[in-house]
């Protein structure tokens, strides 16, 4: 099966899993991180080790400023070396763009300054709902290249240090 295929599969179920057991359930996460796990494992010799929640269960890193849970650990000799943040944005995006990169920028930073490689994983609906405080779709939002242009000038402002080292939305 083609990768671009399984992931969206795996995003599927994690979709699935959000509808039924709510955005503040972290059983909504266990089908993609799960898949993330599952395919950076078969890309890497046995010296390693990757896990996740659902696959392994979350490390724990200390990083620089706080102690964070993570999304997806890469180890080496039990040691964290890199580390994968996953957001997967399903309802009012444009209003809370900004506090999505102001986490990103102190996630990366946090884990980045205890030299682990840091990737970030984001995934936008094209159109996005936008909920009231009773839960009625308002409007629909359509995500542009506007919305995540913040997101590229981060990534190819070659001097800062507290980016990802790889980014994909």
């Amino acid at each position: 099966m083609k990768l671009e295929t399984s992931f969206l599969r795996a995003l599927t179920k994690t979709f699935k899993a959000y509808k039924e057991y709510g955005a503040r359930s972290n059983k909504k996460l266990i089908p993609i991180h799960s898949w993330i796990t599952k395919t950076i494992r078969e890309k890497l010799s046995n010296e390693f080790e990757v896990s996740s929640l659902g696959d392994g269960g979350e490390q724990r890193i200390e990083g620089l400023y706080y102690p964070k849970k993570l999304d997806i650990a890469v180890l080496r000799n039990r040691k964290i070396i890199s580390t994968i943040s996953f957001k997967f944005v399903t309802s009012n995006y444009k209003q809370n763009s900004n506090n999505y990169f102001e986490n990103l920028l102190g996630e990366t930073a946090n884990i980045r300054r205890v030299n682990v490689g840091f990737a970030h994983l984001l995934v936008l609906r094209a159109e996005t709902p936008y909920y009231d405080r009773t839960g009625i779709v308002k409007k629909i939002e359509k995500i542009s290249e506007d919305d995540i242009s913040k997101y590229i000038r981060l990534f190819t402002d070659f001097e800062f240090p507290h980016k990802p080292e790889v980014l994909s939305i």
